[in-house]
């Protein structure tokens, strides 16, 4: 007997659509059954008629936050939001306090991540300019990446230049781990940075200036030719231009190990939306012109950018208020991990008329792929853990506040975006633990996952 079979599904393959019904035991899926539905023996059945079935999201880069205390986003309130969204695995990122640097730290963060993150969870270590000789120790523990700010980020998260990248990728290289970086120039975004704070110039087109295309382009090349050297294994973060992607796609066709994301926002909005609707759609790199977001679209059909993350990154109503702070004090950032699913099905299949198997694609398999986790996570196949979502192609929906499990759940661009295509229940190893966008997983909690 099965523990849990969703029949009459709408299975969404990476390339293909089929129906079945998804036989589900001791966490795994143990088969797909394309006979009778009334055929299959269970404990719980589900019957998932007019829906569609997608593995499991794994979103590629998430900024969790902290643990509970205090306003700032905590890991069980960020964690809760994208189970609801149809999130079983998030990449988290290593900007804590402190910056998992080291393997001191990091062994506190695996700690409390097994108590308070509610999906499964691979972890990344920071790539800062005076620790290349503790990320083997990192590695060992189980961080699977690391990742370097090539552009100011703080006084602790300190930005390696290009002789301490090179040291880093030679050393991740031997153990063939990946090394990933936010590709912005350091000289050009702080120059420019200390101008527009020196001349206390408050105006949004003004900060988009400050991190112009030619900062990521000049970042992104430097780090290509470091990967060609050096064999490591590169990962090009949320990238926002397509003469990035450029770059990536010749990379990868002179055999650089080299692989690029972008996120949903870079997809969906634009620097008209930033000029003229609200501040809360900083972020860095920011949002391009609508006709780079239309080119950038082409490099994710094509799988150059192979995969997509929400980069969620979420503030305070305090530090996102631009009644409070001029734009250059604002905090940057997107919180958007619990709507990944659902705006991008909306655009996708509704707007940009594609199939659905490009979501199994860049949000299941190839992140899986990726991060070493394929033949556990990214597909739903006979062996792979039973992260299942369903999503209803015909249910209409509209973001606000109420809806979002965020701690700070105003401060989000997307409040008040409709579409059609919503996720109504969410597995993680077999259990359920989202419903028509509530958290119902309170006994779950999320595993700690290393590459196989």
């Amino acid at each position: 007997m099965y523990d849990l079979v969703i029949t009459n599904a709408t299975i969404v393959a990476a390339d293909l659509q089929y129906k079945g019904s998804i036989c589900i035991k001791d966490g795994k899926i143990a088969a797909i059954a394309t006979d009778a539905p009334e055929a299959v023996d269970a404990a719980q059945t589900i019957d998932a008629q007019g829906l569609l079935a997608f593995p499991g999201l794994i979103d590629v880069h998430a900024h969790l936050g902290e643990r509970g205390e205090g306003d700032t986003e905590s890991v069980t309130c960020s964690s809760k939001a994208a189970a609801v969204g149809g999130i079983t695995t998030c990449v988290d990122m290593p900007t804590n306090q402190p910056v998992i640097k080291n393997a001191e730290i990091l062994r506190e963060k695996i700690r409390y991540m097994k108590e308070e993150c509610r999906v499964d969870h691979i972890l990344y270590g920071a790539l800062i300019r005076d620790n290349q000789a503790d990320l083997k120790e990192m590695a060992a523990l189980g961080a699977t990446c690391f990742k370097a700010f090539l552009s100011y980020s703080g006084e602790e998260y300190t930005s390696p230049n290009m002789y301490e990248a090179r040291k880093a990728m030679q050393e991740i290289a031997k153990f063939d781990g990946i090394a990933s970086f936010h590709c912005e120039d350091f000289s050009i975004t702080s120059g420019l940075d200390r101008e527009m704070c020196e001349g206390k110039i408050d105006d949004r087109r003004a900060f988009l200036d400050t991190r112009p295309v030619s900062a990521e382009i000049i970042a992104t090349q430097n780090i290509i030719t470091l990967a060609e050297e050096t064999g490591c294994r590169t990962h090009i973060l949320h990238v926002s231009h397509p003469d990035v992607a450029e770059l990536i796609r010749r990379a990868q066709e002179r055999g650089v190990r080299v692989t690029g994301e972008t996120c949903p926002h870079y997809l969906r909005f634009s620097e008209d939306d930033f000029l003229h609707v609200s501040s809360l759609y900083k972020c860095v790199p920011p949002l391009r012109s609508p006709q780079a977001r239309e080119a950038l679209w082409g490099y994710v059909e094509k799988g150059v950018l192979s995969c997509i993350g929400s980069d969620h990154s979420p503030g305070t109503r305090e530090q996102r208020d631009d009644r409070l702070h001029p734009v250059y004090e604002l905090g940057n950032g997107i919180s958007g991990i619990q709507t990944m699913l659902q705006t991008m099905y909306d655009l996708v299949v509704n707007t940009k008329h594609a199939s659905p198997t490009i979501i199994t694609r860049r949000l299941a398999e190839s992140p899986a792929k990726v991060w070493g986790v394929w033949g556990r996570k990214g597909a739903i196949l006979p062996g792979f853990d039973a992260d299942i979502v369903l999503l209803d192609p015909q249910r209409h929906w509209k973001i606000t506040p109420e809806s979002l499990y965020y701690k700070n759940n105003e401060v989000s661009c997307y409040i008040g975006l409709e579409g059609v295509g919503y996720p109504v229940l969410t597995v993680l190893r077999g259990n359920i633990i989202a419903r028509d966008g509530k958290y119902i997983g309170e006994n779950v909690h999320g595993e700690m996952i290393t590459r196989l």
